[in-house]
């Protein structure tokens, strides 16, 4: 990619995740976007068809980046509790930067993304399992259940938490293993 669209566009994810601190996506216009990037708006559409696009791209980036950035990403599959902290760990690592996109009644979306994502680098090795009912039925409740766990007890010991949480998924892994051997 040409250098200066990536310029363009870090300036744009910048000035939208400084106006996502001050206010919610839907309060957010191209218009006051293009002034703090300092671009025209025609720029803005050359990347994006809306505001809600340029949400959905950096929701989508955001969670693939951490999932590439897991030393092991295919323990997701084979050793889940160490997978379930190597993903809890990337994202907190990045709090910051999911709390500005996934603010003000988004966190759910978050659940979403990662369950899509973990789901296409687990079918890239293992395409077999895309249509595997039970597979994808397990993989959506670890997904979400570490998610919710996580959310429901943001107050809590992160470290018991991700005991807890690894604890259930190496249990639903087993489980998962059963359905990939069959």
């Amino acid at each position: 990619m040409d250098l200066r669209i990536q310029r363009t566009k870090k300036h744009i994810e910048e000035a939208f995740l400084s106006l996502r601190a001050e206010k919610p996506l839907e309060k957010i216009t191209v218009k006051e976007l293009a002034e703090r990037a300092f671009i025209n708006k025609a720029t803005f559409y050359t990347h994006y068809k809306d505001i809600y696009d340029l949400q959905e791209q950096l929701e989508n980036k955001a969670v693939i980046d951490a999932i590439n950035d897991m030393p092991h990403p295919e323990y997701l599959l084979t050793n889940s509790k160490e997978g379930t902290r190597e993903l809890t760990t990337v994202i907190l690592s990045r709090r910051k930067v999911f709390d500005a996109i996934f603010k003000n009644g988004r966190d759910i979306y978050l659940a979403d993304k990662i369950d899509k994502h973990v789901k296409e680098f687990i079918y890239k090795s293992h395409p077999q399992l895309k249509r595997n009912v039970k597979v994808n039925a397990l993989l959506t409740v670890m997904t979400y259940g570490c998610h919710c766990a996580y959310i429901k007890n943001e107050n809590a010991d992160v470290e018991t938490i991700l005991d807890v949480i690894g604890d259930v998924n190496e249990r639903l892994r087993s489980l998962l293993s059963e359905y990939i051997d069959k």
